[in-house]
């Protein structure tokens, strides 16, 4: 979920709130005078409300809305900082061609940073090869090694009197 562009709306029985994710930094402001620490989680999606009233009986609807980048990348684990807030962490890379990607990072309370994620050379790894592919393949391998064995520099002697 994108910082900032989170939104929902409250509704009991008629009785409606909208919450409002402007300081983009997992809390949100309200126009409800019920509602007790709005939050959103931007790594799981998570969000809610507590209530200072009870709500038994009552039918609750909500409706939300947000912004969300084009890969959802997360780490299998946890991911832990240094003091600076460095980190390393092994992702699985979806399916992107070479060249240059932003990648954006956002902890669970908004904090975030970007970046570049540089691609070189292909990344697809062939499933299976056909004979055929495996005879070309290790023909070409042939040719090539033939060829600079061939090409291969001698050294030779030189007597100077």
């Amino acid at each position: 979920m994108k910082p900032g562009s989170f939104f929902f709306h409250c509704d009991v029985e008629g009785v409606t709130s909208d919450y409002y994710d402007t300081w983009a930094n997992g809390t949100l402001e309200t126009t409800s005078t019920y509602a007790i620490d709005p939050f959103v989680n931007y790594v799981t999606g998570e969000f809610g409300r507590s209530s200072n009233s009870a709500w038994d009986g009552y039918t609750v609807s909500f409706t939300a809305s947000y912004t969300y980048y084009h890969f959802n990348v997360t780490p299998a684990a946890g991911v832990s900082t240094d003091a600076l807030g460095a980190f390393t962490v092994n992702i699985t890379v979806p399916d992107i061609w070479n060249g240059t990607e932003p990648v954006t990072v956002i902890d669970e309370t908004g904090n975030m940073t970007a970046g570049d994620f540089i691609v070189y050379g292909s990344s697809v790894v062939p499933e299976a090869l056909t004979v055929g592919a495996i005879v070309l393949l290790s023909s070409a391998a042939l040719v090539v090694s033939f060829y600079w064995l061939r090409k291969k520099p001698t050294n030779k002697i030189v007597k100077c009197s």
